[in-house]
């Protein structure tokens, strides 16, 4: 009978300790690129007016892990996925590292009388690749 108590007082202590340890909280390192959206202006939802110009901003969190480095873009289009950018202008870019860096992208452009929608897309590119899968984005209607 003793020997049943000692059993179970250990088999109660293990179980304990098998649960703290699965509670644990540390951090797991990720394990695939991706891209976060932390703020952007306008506020997602806004309305737009056809004609004015607007000035987007946003702040992202990008983490690289599967290669040195990259870089994150801000791409405005519209509801037909035509650029905003005016001929000659250059898309919003910042060059990553590999880990987690944030950074503010921000860009003004005119939003036009046939646009319908506008998005804002901020992909990041690992190395000098032309394709990615982390993207996060945000749409307008426009009025």
């Amino acid at each position: 009978m003793k020997s049943i108590l000692k059993l179970r007082s250990a088999a109660l202590c293990f179980g304990v300790l098998l649960i703290a340890g699965c509670a644990s909280s540390s951090p797991t390192a990720p394990t695939t690129d991706f891209i976060s959206l932390t703020s952007i202006v306008p506020a997602a939802g806004t309305a737009l007016t056809a004609g004015d110009r607007v000035t987007f901003t946003a702040v992202v969190d990008c983490t690289i892990v599967s290669a040195n480095g990259g870089f994150a873009v801000m791409v405005i289009q519209d509801h037909r996925n035509i650029s905003l950018l005016e001929v000659g202008e250059i898309q919003p870019q910042a060059t990553l590292t590999k880990g987690t860096t944030t950074v503010t992208l921000s860009h003004t452009v005119t939003i036009p009388q046939s646009a319908s929608s506008v998005r804002v897309a901020l992909p990041i590119f690992i190395n000098d690749s032309n394709s990615t899968r982390a993207v996060v984005t945000r749409d307008y209607a426009v009025r």
